[in-house]
């Protein structure tokens, strides 16, 4: 359970990078403390003449993992992937959030976006990012893209060219 804990740990200090609320900084600055004191009392409680076992997931998130990747202007829908890859689609969604902490669909539009916000810093246009990056519409690329980065295209393309 060790490690339940600290994965939780890990999801909180991931959302607190998100909020501006007050005192977030406060909040971030603790909940990386709390991380690394964790982290510290596992390893001195660690008996370190114990052979460690390698970490055990499942092979195919890999290869799930790899194809969202190489396909992200593609259609990743839950059936497409479960077909893919001979899987029961509840049984895949399970599997994955299990695997990597992450739902398939949060997965693949944050791996959208990271791509979307790397084409806008380079001046690709918003609407050819939209495509680029296997948005359906662009109405809903925007929405999604404002709530990840707080700026809409535009914006964080001339946020990020007057760096």
């Amino acid at each position: 359970m060790q490690i339940e804990a600290l994965k939780q740990n890990l999801f909180d200090l991931e959302n607190s990078i998100k909020d501006d609320g007050f005192a977030s900084e406060v909040l971030r600055k603790a909940l990386f403390l709390q991380l690394i004191v964790k982290i510290n009392r596992l390893y001195l409680e660690m008996d370190k003449h114990k052979k460690l076992e390698d970490i055990k997931y499942d092979p195919r998130i890999q290869s799930i993992l790899t194809f969202i990747n190489s396909n992200l202007s593609s259609d990743l829908s839950i059936e497409v992937i479960a077909n893919t890859f001979y899987l029961n689609k509840y049984y895949l969604m399970h599997l994955f959030k299990k695997e990597t902490g992450y739902t398939l669909y949060g997965y693949i539009q944050k791996k959208r976006l990271k791509k979307a916000s790397e084409l806008i810093k380079v001046g690709v246009q918003a609407s050819e990012v939209c495509s680029l990056c296997g948005f359906i519409d662009y109405s809903s690329f925007v929405r999604a893209f404002k709530k990840e980065f707080h700026l809409s295209p535009k914006q964080y393309f001339k946020a990020s060219a007057s760096n």
